[in-house]
């Protein structure tokens, strides 16, 4: 069920929303920045597709990073683990060079789109958080692990309470 209050193009609704980033970017743009940009334009596209198979949305590209939304928290957890086992599996066949390791991070919270744009507190605690994973993780806030628990069932690791940049 959608929320909407539509005032100048602006709708809020309830989303899982999706934050990808790839380690150490700067530093690989530094190294080889035609490799590293065709290795980023490749792995957005596999993160697009999966994200688009499991019903959720791209809102945007940040550079290196993703921003998605999706309707339903199992989905969007689903589909971050697909992403991250579709990237290790297709580095398989790669030189060192041409992998990117890349971090997810996904909160839930109401958001407002105005214009195409995404934004709240949602946004930018899921960019806070990814950055809190493992290349090749996912890190989920814990309104997600309480929304997907009973249902995705994969190994999680406790973080604990994370102080995040801005974010009280």
């Amino acid at each position: 069920m959608v929320n909407t209050t539509n005032t100048s193009n602006q709708t809020n609704i309830l989303a899982a929303i999706v934050f990808t980033d790839v380690k150490d970017s700067t530093r690989l743009m530094t190294a080889n920045r035609n490799r590293t940009l065709q290795a980023i334009v490749r792995d957005h596209q596999t993160l697009e597709s999966i994200c688009t198979k499991y019903g959720g949305k791209v809102v945007k590209s940040l550079g290196d990073g993703l921003l998605m939304y999706f309707t339903s928290a199992e989905n969007s957890v689903t589909a971050a683990i697909v992403m991250q086992r579709t990237l290790a599996d297709l580095s398989l066949d790669r030189s060192p060079e041409d992998i990117l390791e890349h971090r997810i991070g996904i909160h839930l919270s109401d958001v407002v789109f105005i214009n195409g744009d995404i934004m709240g507190d949602g946004v930018n605690i899921a960019s806070r958080i990814q950055s809190c994973a493992k290349p090749w993780g996912i890190c989920i806030s814990r309104v997600i692990f309480d929304s997907i628990s009973a249902v995705v069932k994969v190994p999680i690791d406790d973080g604990g309470l994370r102080e995040l940049k801005g974010i009280p």
